[in-house]
């Protein structure tokens, strides 16, 4: 059995307050940066929530296509219903939601104001109809396009220019681009189903002189639950470093591996199944056994 003196236990600790407070550093510089360059919905509360917002937004998009049919369809969504035929609405939903968080919670300038956040989906939403125009009317050449142009250092509104570009040079039936007006109108439209879905946003409007202006801002609601992911987020923050000493026996009783409870909390003895089921003396003692091998 090896010895371990007590500064040997001392350093171990410092080193896992270390991995504790660096992990969480980690952790919230990336959120920040996605928020600061726009990406939001690629954070991990983005990503839990949209999973959740996904099938709401879609529920919303099919029950309004059935009031469409049924000549229900308010006047807000005459003008634009047409525009929406060759999309699902799963991505269709897809596409505004990720928009919304994006701007949203975007450090740009502006980025929230309300008709800034329903153009950006309009066009998002313009932009996907558009390299579907191309896949219906040059599919393979788009393929071909695609595999010798596109970089995955390019962003996705540069792809669509340089595809533009060369369909137009090789004779393509070309996009008809919308109006802003239309975009607008759809973007609007869509948010208003994740709004009525959600119940996350809402319009906020502040007036400055004799002006008032309408941003797009989250809910208390939805606050804190954006609170409860990033609190569940950081238990699972700090960084697994190697041990500077033998790491602790597990049994059933108590966990094993690294000295601290906060570093702990994201590595239990049973990951997958019923966390307080008892396990057999074998694979607790093959698994103390194993993680003495250096």
């Amino acid at each position: 059995m090896t010895y371990v003196t007590p500064e040997q236990i001392d350093q171990q600790i410092q080193l896992e307050r270390t991995q504790i407070s660096q992990g969480l550093k980690r952790l919230r510089d990336q959120t920040l940066k996605l928020e600061q360059q726009n990406y939001a919905s690629a954070s991990i509360y983005g990503i839990a929530s949209l999973q959740t917002l996904l099938p709401l937004v879609v529920d919303k998009i099919i029950s309004t296509n059935t009031k469409i049919h049924q000549g229900k369809y308010g006047a807000a969504f005459k003008d634009i219903h047409i525009y929406l035929t060759t999309i699902e609405p799963l991505a269709a939903a897809a596409i505004a939601c990720k928009i919304t968080f994006d701007k949203v919670f975007g450090y740009k300038e502006g980025c929230n104001i309300a008709t800034n956040v329903c153009e950006a989906i309009g066009r998002a939403i313009e932009d996907e109809c558009n390299m579907r125009h191309y896949e219906e009317n040059a599919p393979a050449l788009l393929k071909t396009l695609k595999d010798n142009y596109w970089h995955r250092a390019i962003g996705t509104q540069q792809k669509l220019t340089v595809i533009k570009t060369l369909m137009n040079r090789y004779g393509v039936t070309p996009w008809t681009p919308w109006s802003r007006s239309i975009r607008i109108k759809l973007g609007a439209w869509l948010l208003d189903c994740i709004m009525q879905a959600s119940g996350w946003f809402y319009k906020q409007r502040m007036r400055t002189g004799r002006k008032t202006t309408v941003f797009i801002a989250p809910t208390a609601e939805f606050m804190d639950i954006k609170d409860q992911v990033m609190a569940n987020a950081e238990i699972f923050s700090p960084l697994a470093w190697p041990m500077l000493i033998p790491p602790k026996d597990w049994s059933n009783e108590s966990a094993g591996g690294y000295m601290l409870n906060e570093l702990m909390q994201g590595h239990d003895l049973v990951r997958r199944g019923d966390p307080s089921r008892i396990q057999g003396e074998i694979p607790i003692s093959f698994l103390n056994k194993i993680q003495q091998v250096t």
